[in-house]
């Protein structure tokens, strides 16, 4: 995928984003943000539910996905805001952002009724978008049990 593509489905993000359907949403608009960043970097094959519950929404170290459905249910919230903004605002968009039942992985396609484009390979200067803390969120139990070992020892 070209630098101008995947700047032409940034600009499509922002418009979807800043629409009335989204609008309000802050959780959902950073779920919608952070799979298609993660997408547009290279990064699509480490996107699963674990992932966007503990980086999008705040949970622990300790999320089980199978207990705390939040990742599923808000999926299925922007599928179908997804769908009302293309029918509605959307219909004239250069590009289309999906996001298929069942993954978590979005699709880009350019125009109505175009085909969807493969998750882009990741370009040669691309880093990951990590949310500031993030390593510590993941890895407070491992550093808590640390100091505690300290703390005892």
């Amino acid at each position: 995928m070209e630098a101008t593509e995947r700047y032409e489905i940034r600009d499509q993000l922002r418009r979807i984003l800043e629409s009335k359907h989204f609008a309000k949403t802050r959780k959902r608009n950073r779920f919608l943000e952070f799979v298609c960043e993660q997408a547009l970097l290279g990064n699509a094959d480490k996107l699963n539910e674990y992932l966007l519950g503990v980086e999008v929404y705040g949970r622990g170290a300790d999320f089980n996905p199978q207990e705390d459905a939040i990742v599923r249910v808000q999926a299925s919230d922007i599928r179908k805001s997804l769908r009302e903004y293309y029918a509605d605002e959307g219909k004239a968009d250069p590009w289309r952002i999906d996001l298929p039942p069942g993954h978590y992985i979005p699709l880009f396609a350019r125009g109505p009724g175009s085909p969807a484009v493969a998750v882009p390979e990741a370009p040669q200067d691309a880093k990951p978008v990590a949310p500031a803390g993030s390593f510590v969120r993941r890895n407070a139990l491992v550093l808590g049990l640390s100091l505690a070992c300290t703390v005892l020892s």
